[in-house]
């Protein structure tokens, strides 16, 4: 039988709080096969770039958007998208596309 496959979307903080993703992954690795996509590099987001405030706004000032697209090219083929804070938004965007 194939799994499904299971999208995972980061918060803004990306790759710089990832203890959580383990935690996902782990849980999640029994019933589905779990792709990760850190929301901040498909939104080419800098990653120096702090604090919350202007990590929000790059978000907000078309980060979304080249996210999602980004998000669409990858083409994740995913069943099922969990995406946290913005990678919510992302993967709503890109559902829209």
């Amino acid at each position: 039988m194939m799994r499904s496959r299971l999208v995972l979307l980061s918060d803004l903080w990306g790759e710089l709080d990832t203890d959580w993703v383990a935690l996902y992954k782990q849980a999640l690795a029994g019933e589905y096969d779990v792709i990760y996509f850190d929301s901040r590099a498909l939104a080419g987001i800098d990653l120096r770039l702090q604090p919350q405030e202007e990590i929000h706004r790059a978000f907000v000032n078309g980060g979304i958007d080249r996210a999602a697209h980004a998000l669409v090219k990858n083409d994740p083929r995913g069943e099922v998208f969990i995406g946290c804070s913005v990678g919510g938004v992302i993967a709503w965007r890109a559902a829209l596309q």
